[in-house]
């Protein structure tokens, strides 16, 4: 088993490539298309998690897929709201959705 910082710094290097495939995917497809395909991506992660019974190593490709869904989203849902929500409320959305996750994290740890 590896260490948790060997491990968490696997995790936020594919959440980072995830993050970087999100932006150029909405560029390409528009925001929501974007969005609809990273959970499709999330989806299939999730269904290829269900299906394993017996086999670890197809539990681990699934929480890898559905991985590169969630940090692509964590990427594209930010965007989507910077650009449609109303002047007045922008910036504490974004806000939000940067902070919140943190705030959680912070509260587990303790």
């Amino acid at each position: 088993m590896p260490s948790s910082v060997l491990r968490e710094f696997f995790i936020l290097h594919h959440i980072h490539r995830a993050d970087i495939w999100s932006c150029r995917t909405a560029d390409f497809l528009g925001r929501r298309r974007a969005m609809q395909a990273e959970c499709l991506v999330f989806i299939v992660g999730v269904i290829v998690q269900i299906t394993s019974t017996t086999v670890w190593q197809q539990f681990a490709v699934g929480r890898l897929i559905s991985g590169w869904g969630v940090g692509a989203l964590s990427a594209a849902v930010p965007m989507y709201q910077a650009e449609t929500a109303p002047p007045q409320i922008r910036g504490t959305l974004t806000l939000a959705i940067l902070i919140l996750p943190l705030k959680a994290e912070a509260y587990d740890i303790l």
